[in-house]
This record gives structure tokens, C-alpha cells and sequence, in this order.
């Protein structure tokens, strides 16, 4: 009898264990049935076998975005989100943004965290290994050309390839940079080079004010002033920007075709007939009230060289820049002479370091940056490198006023490179406005900006040799112009 009860026992004991995993097999079976398609749709498979993942075969929430994309630019479905009444004429002027970082009780800043809209993001990390192999293309000559002083050599033969390589050479994959707080491409080309992107968001006539209905801080980025900005800094002798070409992109076939970023794809739509996207950086800078629109299909962009990686990691690294035009940063240097302390600390005036800076100021009052809230270094020649001048798209902004506590760094330190003051006092015989409208000429979207920024720069340029003058009249040539501020 105990041997029939054992027995019986460990067939029920069988029997439910069969029954559970079974049932286990059948739950997992029919959860992947649920999840196929979101699967098919981000798998690699060609066009036309997605196509039977279409909107009209039944099956809801299957399709595919990029064909639906192509069904919505022949008319053969819409999409009606993100509509309004504003006509396509929205502000340029953007919504205030989140509260800023809070400090501690010290007022020092407290330990800086990724941002909250780049955290949980799917992108891969910006900054990647991109090794110069050969030297037969112009991105690998103009890698190869980095130096210490200068990101390309004076006489750089390859230039003129090189922004034409950016403006034309064909586009094989497309997804968001993850950095910064306001939409950035990161295009990868058939040549193998890589460019930073940056898209046309408002047209070239719009003055931004910089006051208190339009404080810097929501200025919105141009793409035409990364553009101008390298054909400055390249005309004023420094070389410190990015070689930058204007490209006009249909971003149908250049983006939608070509992304497998997927967090980018989502924020596509269509509105008034143009194609629109977000994108995913501040949420102030990326919502639907202030989307990023083409022309039909067709967008401007700037093209923007990417740095190499000198063997791997982020090739730059940033500091804070002491003149600092942020609100709360601004008022150190702006209530005292801040540069008294710089020139006597061997920390700043060893090398070329401080004179770099002074030249930046310049840089940035051509300009009328108030973005500069670091300044960045190549990593591969720490200190001893040149400060090189990076993202300049929120410069151009109003050409009618001039700003002077740009000047800061001259007027407080009195110190500036001899032979800056001497390529500037050429460059008033010449004419900056016209070098610059030569210079931007053949790009492929010229005019790059306004006559009023070109006669800006001619007015600029004599404001900063005004006040480096000043200096001169007070401390004398001998102690103002100088090369090195080692002693």
C-alpha cells in the first residue's frame, strides 16, 4: 500500500511539472508573437521584405517608419500630430528653460551630472575611435596635419578638397551626437571621414536681441555660423575651428534611409508639407513647439571636420574659461580686474597658454559668442597644446551692437601676441568684410550671413585694435606686445 501511495505521488509530482513548463513554453511563444514586430522593424532586413509590415494589412502598430515616411511624401497617408495653427511661423524665441545648477552653501557648483535628456539614451558615446589609416584622402591629411599650434598649417594644400569633400561626398550612416544641449548630426561618409552636423533652424535674417525677452542663454544655435566662424578664425591667422562646408541635404534619403538611430527616427513627422524632427538634447531646444523643419525634403546643414581620437577616447578636454559671459560667472570678472592674479601665477603665463585665451576673447567678440563657457585643449598635447575654438553655432547672432566685455581679457590683462596685432592692422588695409565674403563665396549655400555681419567684422576689427592701443598709450609697446609671458 506505502508503495502504491509513493508511487502515485511522484506521478502527480511528474505530471505537474510537465504541465508547468509547458505552459511556460506557450506564455514565452505567444509574447514573442507579440513582440515581432516591433523586432522585425529594427532589424536589418531589406526594404521590400518590410514592405508587407505596411499600415494596410491589418496589423496595427507593425509598420515600418522610414517606408511609412516614403508613403506620407507621396501623399498616401498623412500624419496630423504635432499640427497647429501657427502656419509653420513659429517663434524663434524660445520657452525659459529649467532652473540652472544649483550651488552648495559655499557657492561653489555641485559635482556636474550628465544631463538629464542624455541619460538612458540608446546612442552610442560621441566621441569614438576614428584612427587615420593612409593619408591619400583630404580628412586623413588634415588629421595628419594637427599640431600643437594649429589644428591645420598655413599653407594647408588639401582645404579647399577638404570642404568640398564635406559638402558632396556621399552620406552612408546618420544618427543623434550625444553632447551639448542642443541638436547635433553625427554623419559618417563613404570616404570614411565623419562630420558633427548641426541643422538650419532659423533663416539668416533674423537678428536675436540679447536682452531680457531674449536672453543668450535660449539663443538657439546657426548652422551658417560654425560656417562663418571657420572662415574667420582662418582669416585673423589663429586655426584654432574645425574646417566647416554648408551642404544642402534631402533628409528623406540622406537621413531616413540611412539611420539606424532609432531614438532620431521617432521624432520625424511631417507638417505643412515640410519634413520635420526634434531630435533629443535639452528639452528646452528639442519640443514640438520648436521643431527642426525642412524645405519639402531639403535642409541646410553645416558640415563641421571631426577631430581624430589620437589613439583612442575624447581627443579634447575642456576648462572653465575665466571670462565667462554666464550670468553668475560673469560677475567675478566683470566687479574687478581678475587678470592681476593670472599674471602672476606661472600656472597661466608658462607657455602659450594665457596669450591663447586673450586671442579667444578677440575671437569671440567678432562673433558675439556668449557660449563660451569652457574652453577646450587637445588632449594628445595637454598644456603645451594651442586652446582650440570649438562650437561657434551661436555666434552671428545681431550685427547692429557690439558687445565690449568680450574685450576683457585685452583691456584687463594688456598683454596680446605681437604678431596678432600686426596681422590685424593688415587685415584693416585689406578690408575683413571683403577677405570674408571671398573667402565664404564658394560654399555651397552662399551667402553664408548678411551683408550686415560682414561690415560688423570691419567695425570689430577696429574696436579691438582701439582698445589694445589703449594699453599701448598706457603700458607701452614693449610691455603690451609681446610673444611668451614666460620670464
Amino acid at each position: 500500500m506505502f508503495r502504491f501511495v509513493m508511487r502515485f505521488k511522484t506521478r502527480v509530482f511528474v505530471s505537474v511539472g510537465v504541465l508547468l513548463i509547458f505552459t511556460t513554453l506557450s506564455a514565452v511563444h505567444l509574447l514573442k508573437q507579440f513582440e515581432a514586430p516591433e523586432d522585425l522593424e529594427d532589424t536589418n532586413l531589406g526594404f521590400d521584405r518590410r514592405a508587407r509590415f505596411g499600415p494596410n494589412n491589418g496589423r496595427a502598430n507593425t509598420w515600418n517608419k522610414q517606408e511609412t515616411y516614403l508613403l506620407m511624401s507621396k501623399g498616401q497617408i498623412s500624419d496630423e500630430r504635432h499640427q497647429n495653427d501657427s502656419g509653420g511661423n513659429e517663434s524663434q524665441i524660445l520657452k525659459p528653460p529649467l532652473p540652472r545648477p544649483r550651488r552648495t552653501e559655499d557657492g561653489s557648483k555641485l559635482k556636474k551630472r550628465q544631463p538629464a535628456w542624455e541619460r538612458g539614451s540608446s546612442s552610442k558615446k560621441a566621441w569614438d575611435d576614428q584612427e587615420i589609416v593612409g593619408k591619400g584622402h583630404p580628412w586623413q591629411q588634415f588629421h595628419l596635419d594637427i599640431s600643437q599650434d594649429a589644428l591645420y598649417s598655413e599653407g594647408a594644400l588639401y582645404m579647399d578638397d577638404l570642404l568640398r569633400d564635406l559638402a558632396s561626398v556621399r552620406i552612408v550612416n546618420t544618427s543623434m551626437f550625444q553632447g551639448g544641449s542642443q541638436v547635433k548630426l553625427d554623419f559618417r561618409l563613404a570616404d570614411g571621414n565623419r562630420a558633427i552636423v548641426k541643422p538650419m533652424r532659423s533663416p539668416r535674417e533674423f537678428v536675436y536681441k540679447y536682452n531680457n525677452d531674449e536672453p543668450f542663454w535660449l539663443d538657439q544655435e546657426r548652422h551658417n555660423a560654425e560656417i562663418a566662424a571657420f572662415h574667420l578664425d582662418r582669416l585673423l591667422g589663429f586655426r584654432r575651428v574645425p574646417p566647416c562646408s554648408g551642404r544642402l541635404i534631402n533628409l528623406t534619403q540622406e537621413i531616413l534611409l540611412k539611420s539606424k538611430d532609432q531614438e532620431l527616427l521617432n521624432t520625424f513627422f511631417w507638417k505643412d508639407g515640410n519634413l520635420c524632427f526634434i531630435g533629443k538634447c535639452a528639452p528646452w531646444f528639442c519640443n514640438e513647439d520648436h521643431p527642426i523643419c525642412a524645405q519639402g525634403h531639403l535642409m541646410e546643414v553645416s558640415m563641421c571636420q571631426f577631430l581624430p581620437s589620437f589613439g583612442g577616447g575624447i581627443p579634447i578636454f575642456e576648462m572653465e574659461y575665466p571670462w565667462s559671459q554666464g550670468v553668475k560667472e560673469s560677475q567675478v570678472w566683470k566687479g574687478k580686474n581678475i587678470c592681476v592674479d593670472y599674471l602672476k601665477d606661472p600656472v597661466w603665463t608658462r607657455g602659450r597658454f594665457l596669450l591663447d585665451l586673450i586671442e579667444q576673447g578677440i575671437f569671440d567678440f567678432f562673433i558675439r559668442n556668449y557660449d563660451r563657457h569652457h574652453f577646450d585643449m587637445m588632449r594628445k598635447y595637454k598644456r603645451l597644446g594651442t586652446v582650440l575654438f570649438l562650437d561657434n553655432g551661436k555666434g552671428f547672432g545681431n550685427p547692429h551692437v557690439d558687445d565690449t566685455t568680450f574685450l576683457a581679457p585685452i583691456y584687463q590683462c594688456c598683454k596680446v601676441r605681437r604678431s596678432t596685432y600686426l596681422h590685424l592692422k593688415e587685415l584693416t588695409q585689406l578690408r575683413l568684410s571683403d577677405r570674408m565674403r571671398s573667402s565664404m563665396s564658394h560654399d555651397p549655400i552662399a551667402p553664408v550671413v548678411t551683408e550686415d555681419h560682414l561690415q560688423a567684422m570691419d567695425r570689430r576689427l577696429e574696436t579691438v585694435l582701439q582698445t589694445i592701443e589703449k594699453c599701448i598709450h598706457v603700458h607701452g609697446d614693449s610691455q603690451v606686445l609681446v610673444e611668451t609671458l614666460d620670464n
